[in-house]
Order: structure tokens, then sequence, then C-alpha cells
């Protein structure tokens, strides 16, 4: 109890560690650029890039007591392919796999509880991760498929391991990109000087209003840093609008704030019944190590596993057309 307690001292220390460090960068930014600093563009129009046919149509379902938004594409017939999100980003951020894969799937992209269009209850409590997989799995059963192919990137792709973890009967095959196996990336965290480092942002998070504000800064110029290298500025102005709405930057950063109380017990022994699944990484990934590859494919029967060089985190946006092949070759076999 003693140590678990020293623990969280530690964690938190560190949030104002890095709050501190933040609030210097910002006044140094300010300093240099007041008109930029203080500028904020109203967004009460969505872009046109949100509702364009080739992306989809757009549904909404009641899952757990919560309305979840969803885009979908392609024949309902067909296999169901289910695209989870991570952060910061939504449903858009499928938008080049959707417009491969809808050809011959029934392809479904969801914003995720706190995100896009989906509901944002407050607090940090409906953002644990296991309360996030029972709206997952309510999500398929109700969506009414037999199986899907599952697949997740970042906060979606832990949510992903743990629901394939509990319940692989609902998933036929599955596709995770840049998010480890939550055992793993535990493991990582308490045991890896570097991975606690690229992980700075996750201490960061925990602290109130100051997240917010950061990334509010400059207009959302954090959007700029993350995306204009492989969007376009229409892309890059689909997520300012996205997150610049009421509650749209605090509920996703609750995921975060409720990660010192997840507790994921009595997890059943992974067996030769799990389905078969890749795990996708780019190998200049500026948060995870890629040492967590390897370490996945130890715990997790029936993964294949593909590093692709001279790629960052968010590998389906940078890469789409090469991650849309691997894909298409791993689910031919």
């Amino acid at each position: 109890m003693q140590q678990s307690i020293v623990k969280l001292l530690l964690f938190y220390g560190m949030a104002v560690f890095y709050g501190i460090l933040v609030v210097f960068n910002l006044f140094i930014r300010m300093i240099k650029n007041p008109l930029k600093a203080i500028q904020s563009k109203e967004r009460n129009i969505p872009p046109k890039c949100l509702s364009h046919p080739e992306v989809g149509t757009h549904s909404y379902i009641t899952v757990n007591s919560v309305k979840i938004h969803y885009v979908e594409a392609g024949d309902r017939s067909k296999p169901m392919m289910l695209f989870v999100h991570g952060f910061p980003e939504f449903w858009y951020s499928w938008r080049h796999q959707i417009k491969e894969f809808s050809k011959d799937y029934w392809c479904v992209a969801l914003d995720m509880k706190g995100y896009g269009d989906s509901d944002k209850p407050k607090g940090t409590t409906p953002y644990g991760l296991l309360t996030l997989v029972e709206d997952l799995r309510q999500f398929i059963e109700k969506i009414d498929h037999n199986g899907c192919i599952l697949v997740g990137h970042d906060w979606g792709g832990a949510v992903c391991w743990v629901l394939l973890d509990n319940y692989p009967h609902l998933v036929d095959k599955y596709i995770i990109m840049n998010a480890p196996h939550y055992k793993v990336y535990g493991k990582l965290y308490a045991t890896n000087d570097t991975q606690r480092r690229m992980a700075w942002y996750v201490n960061f998070f925990q602290l109130p209003y100051l997240p917010e504000l950061s990334l509010r800064f400059g207009d959302f110029e954090f959007f700029d840093t993350l995306f204009r290298q492989f969007g376009t500025p229409e892309d890059v102005e689909a997520y300012k609008y996205t997150f610049s709405q009421p509650g749209a930057l605090t509920s996703p950063l609750n995921y975060y704030r409720n990660i010192p109380f997840n507790k994921i017990e009595k997890q059943p022994v992974l067996n030769d019944s799990h389905p078969q699944g890749l795990f996708l990484f780019g190998s200049d990934d500026m948060y995870i190590v890629k040492d967590s590859v390897q370490m996945t494919a130890t715990v997790v029967p029936n993964l294949t596993t593909k590093l692709v060089d001279n790629v960052g985190h968010f590998i389906h946006q940078e890469i789409p057309n090469e991650v849309n092949e691997i894909m298409r070759t791993f689910l031919k076999e």
C-alpha cells in the first residue's frame, strides 16, 4: 500500500514538473509572437471534407447509456471492418482506409466516447479502460454483425487489446497500429527510462486546465505540428474544428486522467482461440519505443508483427497506401 502511494506521488510530481516546463515554453513563445499566441478563429461550420459522400454516411447508436456517432460506408451485407481511433483523432483519421476498404467490406469508423459528435460525459470515471471496452463490446453487438475485422490505433488499440482478451469471439481478425499490448506498455513504463521520457505527456495531461490551454495555444497550432506534413490544409482544419467544440479537449484528456485508477483484473489466459492479428508499428514513433513490438509478440498468440521504417506514430495517415496494402496482404492470408 505504501509503495503504491509513493508511486502515485512520483507520478503526479512528474506532472507538476512537466507542467512547469510547458508554462515556461508557452511564455517564451508568447514573448516571441504575442499576436499569434492570442489568435483564435471561431469555428461554427464544419469543413466540407467531413460530410463528403466518399467517406461515408453519418449515424448514431446508444451503447452503455451513451450516444455514439459513427460513419459507415460500403455494403452492410459484407463483413464489417470496425475502425477505432486514438488521441488526438476522431473517425476522420481513418478516411484513407474507409475509401479503400469500403469496396470489399462494410466499413464503420466511430467517434469514441468523448470525441467528435459522440456524447462527452463529465469527469474521469466514464473514461476508465474497462468502461471503454464495454462501450465497444455493446457497439459491436448492437450493430448486429457476426464478428468483425477490428482495426485500432493508439488509445483505440489499447481498448481493442482488452476487448480481444475478454471477448475474442466478437472478432474474426484484427489489426492494431502503434499501440502495444497493455501489459507490455505497463511494463515498459515501469522499467524503461526511454519510454517514460517519451511518455512525458501522460504525466502532463494529469494536470487540470493547463493541458487544454496548451493545446489551444496559437489557434490549435498543435494540429499543424502533428498533421500538416501528411494532411491537406482542409484535413488540419477538420481537426481544429472538431476539437474546438465545447468539451472536445477535456473529454479526450480525461482518458489520460483516469490512467492511475485503471484496474484490469481477472484477465483470461490468452490461448490458441485468440483471433489472428497483425501488430503494425512505425519505427520512428516519438511516443512508444519500438522494443514494444517484439515484447507484444511474446504475450499475444497468433500475432504477426511488422515494423515499418521511416514512419511515425500516425502510420495509417502518414503512408496510407502502403498501410492499406499491408492490411490487404494480411487479410488475404
